[in-house]
């Protein structure tokens, strides 16, 4: 009702229930309603400190669904954004606008796909680390879900600067595990992808194994190879914005799989802000001891 009567007075009470998981689908609705005069009072609600990830993330999502130049502008303003989701969806959202980067903006949604390639080349390196640790299935599905979801991320910024026509053709094409798509697909990057980004690119989208993809861009991408319990504190000190907290949360609970003594990232998180990482590394203490 608030969003159909559009009453300006109760949008920042709208936007204060975008969070919480029994209103955020409704105020997320009200607020797209409502439209464009929204937007600022979205804008100045935007902020880290004061605002949930899910927050955050929904006003994207809103952004994108309102649409229009103001939306647009602002959105491409937060293409680099810290947090991975959000940024995600901010991408999914100027995909909805139907952007298109221009030139200096070209330079920074390349730097972004180099960011996302580095990110699925360091998660191939992990996923090689603890390959050989039977105990660890969970953390290894997650580590391929991280490389899925790169690679989504470079489909979704090629969009922005390429004709998103053509490279959801190629994303679909690869998706769909036949070999004869994956030689169309490769054919298609070869013919509109700039030399410099292509030559990052194709072994990423080439039938390759994991380590043939990290030699050959070792020189560009250079991963380090760990053993399994410092690879385990690699995870767990990576930044947000490289990787998931569902993952970080993995590792916590292999440390608890293979390790046998209590490692100072278990106590760290002990203090965590996040509930997840926070129970998750006291259920591995308890169990090291």
């Amino acid at each position: 009702t608030a969003g159909k009567t559009r009453q300006t007075d109760l949008w920042e009470k709208m936007v204060d229930h975008l969070a919480p998981p029994a209103f955020s689908n409704a105020a997320t609705s009200a607020l797209t309603l409502v439209g464009e005069p929204v937007l600022p009072v979205l804008a100045a609600a935007f902020s880290p400190q004061s605002r949930s990830p899910l927050a955050l993330l929904r006003i994207a999502w809103i952004y994108g669904a309102v649409g229009g130049e103001k939306a647009t502008a602002w959105l491409a303003q937060r293409i680099n954004y810290s947090d991975f989701l959000v940024r995600r969806q901010v991408l999914r959202s100027l995909l909805l606008c139907g952007y298109r980067a221009q030139n200096g903006q070209s330079t920074a949604v390349n730097r972004e796909i180099e960011e996302a390639l580095d990110n699925a080349l360091w998660c191939m390196a992990a996923l090689l680390d603890v390959a050989e640790e039977h105990r660890l299935t969970r953390l290894k599905t997650m580590l391929g879900g991280e490389i899925d979801r790169n690679r989504e991320q470079v489909f979704s910024l090629l969009s922005l600067a390429y004709d998103a026509r053509r490279i959801m053709l190629v994303r679909d094409s690869f998706k769909s595990g036949s070999a004869d798509a994956k030689v169309y697909a490769l054919e298609l990057v070869d013919m509109f992808i700039d030399s410099e980004l292509k030559a990052s690119l194709m072994p990423i989208l080439d039938d390759l194994t994991m380590v043939q993809r990290l030699k050959l861009l070792e020189l560009k991408f250079p991963q380090q190879r760990l053993a399994i319990v410092p690879r385990l504190k690699d995870i767990i000190n990576r930044p947000y914005a490289r990787v998931e907290r569902w993952t970080k949360a993995g590792a916590l609970r292999a440390l608890a799989d293979v390790g046998d003594q209590v490692e100072d990232e278990l106590i760290a998180t002990l203090f965590h802000s996040d509930e997840l990482l926070r129970e998750t590394a006291a259920w591995s203490l308890y169990q090291i001891d």
